[in-house]
């Protein structure tokens, strides 16, 4: 569940106050858990309250001194992408609904693509419960409740990508990270006892990612999970952060990794690759409100979504173009699989579909698409091919969109 809707939640419920703070990170005895990263702010941190007092104005005068800039990383030259003709763009303004799933529940903001392409996984933060439907026939197959207790809790349901041929989905919340089987809802392994509330797959599915934002300490956990077989993964690092982050991707062979901030609303590009402390690259400010991020394919640009659509070369972030026609924030950003364009949904009840071109000019739309009224529109999945995309939103349906011609 995103923190932003977690906010919108509170209120509605009347709620006053920040939750509680989340559980430390743990691992299971038999493991030995890998060393925590801590990647810090370029700014100093603020001074001992005792060195604030007057009688150490002398003391912090002559002993305390402001550190020195932190010298920003270099950009991988194994990294850099020839920016070649920008991939065609022109098909996209052919997009069209092609079907609807009513789901007769407020607040879906997951969803998900089985590998094989025939199932179809839903969640609303709502009702707690992940949805599998066959795709095909869009016949609800199984409703599995995955909330302890109440509404509006925290974690995150996608489809599992390691090996195996039985279709299997993946729930990350505070008590880790578990296996079901997507026919029956059976609870199938325990991946990970490490708490989360936020999953991404690398775009080449051998690397799970599973964030834990910190509340009301604002900071974040970033843990990184290697697919070991048919049914389980291995933690191999894990990344602390002294702010919140709040969307991510990686790229370049998952080398490089791209993520806003909270409280410090900006947007950091670290190279993986320095070691157990990397420095960010660059470090730039973000639209407000920003919690969604996405590379292109070729690892040229990157996509942020906050108050506005920002887009910025990966390697320059001083060539940057916008997209402002909203109504609303985004939820999502997500580049098409061919890379000619970017989808972004938004609380104002519309896809819109966005060219991607830095070429000094406000981005141009080239499609819009609707769900009904301005209920919130939340995720993006796309079929493997790109000829297909599915939606969903606070209007209690999934939309399935296809490109002209495709059936």
């Amino acid at each position: 569940m995103k923190l932003a809707q977690m906010g919108i939640a509170l209120v509605l419920l009347g709620c006053h106050g920040a939750p509680p703070p989340c559980p430390p990170c743990h691992c299971p005895q038999q493991m030995e858990c890998p060393p925590v990263v801590r990647i810090a702010a370029s700014e100093p941190e603020p001074l001992p309250p005792d060195l604030e007092r007057p009688e150490f104005e002398a003391v912090e005068a002559k002993a305390i001194e402001q550190p020195a800039p932190v010298e920003p990383a270099v950009f991988p030259s194994e990294c850099r992408v020839d920016n070649g003709p920008p991939p065609p763009s022109a098909r996209h303004k052919k997009w069209r609904r092609l079907a609807k799933i009513h789901v007769g529940q407020s607040h879906l903001d997951t969803v998900d693509i089985s590998p094989d392409e025939t199932l179809l996984l839903v969640m609303s933060n709502n009702e707690g419960s992940v949805r599998i439907y066959d795709l095909k026939s869009r016949r609800l197959l199984g409703n599995y409740p995955m909330y302890s207790a109440g509404t509006f809790d925290r974690g995150e349901a996608m489809f599992w990508r390691g090996p195996g041929s039985e279709p299997r989905f993946i729930f990350g919340n505070e008590e880790g990270i578990t296996l079901y089987d997507a026919l029956t809802g059976e609870m199938v392994q325990r991946l990970s006892r490490t708490p989360c509330w936020e999953l991404r797959w690398s775009d080449d599915r051998t690397i799970l990612m599973a964030n834990l934002p910190r509340i009301p300490a604002q900071t974040s956990q970033l843990a990184f999970y290697e697919v070991a077989g048919p049914e389980s993964l291995t933690l191999s690092r894990t990344y602390s952060f002294d702010k919140r982050m709040d969307g991510w991707d990686l790229a370049c062979e998952n080398r490089l990794l791209a993520a806003t901030f909270y409280p410090s609303d900006d947007i950091r590009l670290y190279d993986l690759a320095q070691g157990v402390e990397p420095r960010p690259i660059w470090t730039v400010p973000a639209p407000a409100y920003s919690n969604s991020v996405d590379i292109s394919p070729r690892g040229d640009m990157l996509a942020v979504g906050g108050n506005r659509l920002m887009l910025l070369d990966m390697e320059d972030p001083g060539r940057r173009a916008e997209f402002t026609k909203y109504n609303n924030n985004l939820d999502t950003v997500r580049f098409h699989p061919d890379g000619g364009a970017i989808v972004t949904t938004s609380y104002d009840g519309q896809v819109q579909v966005i060219e991607p071109r830095l070429e000094g000019k406000p981005l141009r739309r080239l499609k819009l698409l609707k769900h009904q009224g301005t209920a919130n529109v939340y995720g993006i999945a796309f079929y493997a091919n790109g000829t297909r995309m599915v939606t969903v939103s606070g209007d209690r349906t999934v939309r399935i969109w296809a490109l002209r011609g495709v059936k």
